[in-house]
């Protein structure tokens, strides 16, 4: 009997025993075994949970995270200075919290008198089509008080995608120059239908 031989009582699987330990060749010089060959397809997931699915998408949604906003501009030598402070990009909504808007120097007295500040929040759409609409119906707040200060509670002051902050600075002289420091609250686009909620 030779060496690679059975007798025949020996079980069938001794054949498949005897043809996982057959030497192949190695890169090394010496002998491996035939290892078996790897499953094919995707690996097997647990099944998802709709509801659970459904849960952490909401949550996941509800998170948010701070915005600090940083803008400057120079009074021209005629009309007002107009301050794009910036807005929401694709995917995102904002919840414009305060909005600062100041000499480049607040520690330098005295203060100028006679500035009106105005914040709109403008459709980048309609902006496009021409004159901007400085009426009332854009504007978010105003004031008379130099340095100006406005403070937004929740979801006062909205914006979506498209939507730019505007700021509108008169009766400064020209030249000057004009900071701006907001903070927004930012949130995924679809998570403003969960707000009245």
């Amino acid at each position: 009997m030779g060496r690679d031989s059975k007798p025949d009582y020996f079980p069938a699987e001794f054949d498949d025993f005897q043809a996982s330990r057959r030497p192949t060749p190695n890169t090394m010089g010496g002998a491996r075994p035939i290892l078996p060959a790897a499953p094919v397809g995707p690996p097997r997931r647990r099944p998802i949970d709709p509801t659970q699915a459904q849960d952490d998408r909401r949550y996941q949604q509800q998170l948010t995270r701070v915005v600090q906003l940083r803008a400057s501009g120079t009074v021209p030598a005629s009309g007002p200075l107009v301050i794009d402070v910036d807005g929401p990009q694709i995917g995102f909504a904002w919840d414009l919290k305060q909005i600062i808007v100041g000499p480049a120097d607040l520690t330098v007295l005295p203060y100028a008198t006679g500035v009106t500040t105005v914040l709109y929040i403008r459709a980048q759409s309609s902006s496009r089509t021409g004159a901007a609409d400085n009426s009332a119906n854009q504007a978010q707040t105003w004031t008379s008080q130099w340095p100006a200060q406005a403070f937004f509670g929740r979801h006062e002051c909205p914006m979506v995608q498209g939507d730019q902050a505007q700021v509108v600075i008169i009766g400064l002289p020209a030249g000057t120059l004009v900071t701006v420091g907001a903070t927004a609250e930012e949130t995924a686009a679809d998570v403003r239908e969960l707000w009245s909620m």
